[in-house]
């Protein structure tokens, strides 16, 4: 009997592979158009080719300003222009942790940076520190909004506004407190003409009333969840906000924004490994989009692990690098038709491209395991498993040249695996090539691991499982 065992569904490992052993590294699923039941299949992540280098890195922060990119790359801030030439602007009194950045754009005329130090102003010409009086001491935050530029305030529950399209003059009448409830803020940002204010157990919505002071609190909209992680926040246009989110009570989850309130999109598995990282105030995020997904990409760089969830899929997968473990990548910033990220150690910048299947040369090794295959815990016997893959696809010369793929299985829900067994996905051209594992054995529980490494295009379409007439259970 020949039955076909789902490549991916919404399940994921978490603290226990007896439970769901599913796990997707590098690949990521996609709906196929067409089929029957939401058929979906798996497709490759994108890789990293380098574009140039700023500065001896890392990469702290970027931000658009009037047409130009501007970075932070260790304690300097250079201007990246429409041109690709880099020229040093001038440095910040720090040179480590991310800056936040906001532009006033073609009306002010100013770049904006705050360091948790200090705060800095380039006009277009001069970078300058804020040496207004009123301005907060350690500024850890900023975005413009409405006119102003809009900062908080290191372990303070205020936040400033600057004069309107001025980010050099402060006044100590533009400040309030968001005090409903008794928490610090760790960011700000706005979405659908509203500012979130993200406290550490509590957000607080306010929105530009137009009174003396511009902004007040829309009445009952206090939300009980908030963030340790402040870099984790991602503004998705229309989408909304996602972060990792904390409350009081220890819970710690990403959230996504839905009008005035939020709702988790972790599932329980994952929730459970988010809970046994160290560090995780130090989560940093990112948006992106690709082929009709949307990507939110977390990295937790204590635990060196960065994980994905894909809006469009509701799905998570994993991302590794094979020297870091976490994604190469710390800032991005999609500008002129490319996607471009900054990395976490070093001045280099990336261009992020689905046909390039390596990172900055480096190998990106690719894994997806299913769930538990069984019949109610009765013996059966795997006559064959089959994987229809796109084949074909090999390079002309080198790695790449004739791909590989290799499965192994576990009879013990993950904990060891059998012998690793390697199959060809055939020279260029051999579009045919039937990729087939036979002499499988006997089981009452089985779990099927599928890797691979080689730099090129993989489209994971189906698995097939052959076996006496059962009733296998296949576990989403």
């Amino acid at each position: 009997m020949r039955i076909e065992l789902p490549l991916y569904r919404k399940g994921y490992e978490g603290d226990s592979s007896t439970l769901n052993s599913q796990r997707c590294i590098n690949l990521y699923p996609e709906t196929i158009e067409g089929e029957p039941d939401s058929k979906v299949g798996l497709i490759t992540t994108d890789g990293l080719e380098f574009l140039t280098s700023i500065g001896i890195g890392p990469h702290r922060g970027v931000c658009e300003h009037n047409g130009d990119l501007y970075f932070v790359s260790g304690p300097t801030l250079y201007k990246h222009d429409t041109n690709l030439s880099v020229t040093n602007i001038g440095n910040l009194n720090t040179s480590g942790g991310f800056v936040s950045m906001a532009s006033n754009g073609i009306s002010g005329g100013e770049l904006i940076i705050v360091d948790g130090a200090d705060g800095w102003i380039y006009d277009g010409s001069t970078l300058t520190a804020i040496v207004d009086a009123d301005f907060p001491t350690s500024p850890t935050k900023v975005i413009f909004f409405d006119g102003y530029f809009i900062v908080l305030e290191n372990n303070s529950d205020y936040f400033y506004l600057s004069a309107a399209y001025d980010g050099t003059s402060w006044s100590s009448l533009d400040k309030a407190r968001a005090e409903r409830d008794p928490d610090t803020l760790q960011a700000v940002a706005a979405h659908n003409r509203v500012v979130w204010l993200i406290g550490e157990h509590t957000t607080e919505l306010w929105y530009n009333s137009g009174n003396d002071f511009p902004f007040d609190p829309i009445p009952n909209s206090i939300i009980e969840i908030g963030t340790k992680a402040p870099n984790s926040i991602a503004h998705v246009g229309d989408d909304g906000i996602l972060w990792l989110a904390h409350d009081e009570h220890g819970a710690l989850y990403v959230v996504k924004t839905d009008a005035s309130t939020v709702k988790s999109i972790t599932p329980p598995a994952i929730v459970s490994l988010f809970e046994s990282y160290t560090g995780i105030e130090n989560a940093t995020a990112f948006v992106y989009r690709r082929r009709g997904h949307t990507f939110y990409v977390i990295t937790f760089p204590d635990e060196n692990k960065t994980w994905v969830y894909d809006l469009l899929t509701d799905a998570w997968h994993e991302r590794e690098n094979s020297k870091h473990g976490r994604f190469e990548g710390s800032t991005y910033i999609y500008w002129e038709q490319m996607h471009l990220v900054g990395d976490f150690e070093t001045g280099n910048l990336y261009k992020l491209l689905p046909a390039v299947y390596t990172e900055n040369s480096r190998v990106i090794r690719r894994e997806f395991s299913t769930n538990h295959v069984t019949d109610k815990g009765q013996l059966i016997r795997h006559n064959y498993i089959e994987l229809e893959i796109e084949t074909g696809m090999a390079l002309l010369s080198g790695q790449g040249s004739d791909p590989k793929i290799t499965m192994e299985f576990s009879d013990n829900d993950g904990k060891t695996w059998s012998n690793a067994r390697t199959k060809s996905l055939g020279v260029q051209g051999d579009y045919n090539k039937l990729i087939r594992w036979t002499h499988l054995g006997t089981t009452r529980n089985r779990v099927y691991r599928f890797t691979m490494s080689d730099p090129v295009k993989y489209r994971i379409k189906a698995l097939f499982l052959d076996t006496p007439d059962t009733k296998i259970e296949r576990h989403a």
